[in-house]
Order: structure tokens, then sequence, then C-alpha cells
């Protein structure tokens, strides 16, 4: 399985725009700079949980690759006397 860094990469934008949406926010303390945190946030909230279940998907490839790499290698064992 390759890993894609495309989420990554658009979860750490998300967090450059979060902080510029709160630093607005504190200096403004406007409602709409408010809605732009929240909907920041918002945001990050879907990346990170898109992004979590993909290292996951990962991971359980990688343990597969592992189990029947392993598999065979007592296969392999056995076969030799």
């Amino acid at each position: 399985m390759h890993r894609d860094d495309r989420l990554h990469d658009e979860l750490m934008a998300a967090f450059r725009e979060y902080f510029k949406a709160h630093t607005d926010w504190v200096e403004k303390g406007t409602r709409v700079s408010g809605l732009k945190t929240r909907k920041t946030l918002s945001k990050i909230k879907k990346l990170a949980m898109m992004r979590r279940e993909e290292i996951m998907q990962w991971r359980y490839a990688i343990d597969r690759e592992k189990a029947a790499r392993k598999a065979l290698q007592k296969a392999s064992q056995k076969a030799t006397p």
C-alpha cells in the first residue's frame, strides 16, 4: 500500500487557515470572524477523521503483509527437515 500525504498536506493547510482565522477573531472579536474560526475547526475535524482512517487502513495493510510473510516463513521451515 502506498502512503499518500495529500490529506496530511490538506490538514496542515487547514491548521494554517485556522491560525489566521483565530488571530483575526482574537483581534477583531466579531461574529463573522468567530464563524470563520468555527468553520475552519469543523474542516480540521473532518480532515483529521479522514486522515485517521487512512492511517488505520495503511496499518492494517502492513499487518496483513507481515502475517503473510510470517506464514510463508513457517511453511518453508516445515518443508525443510
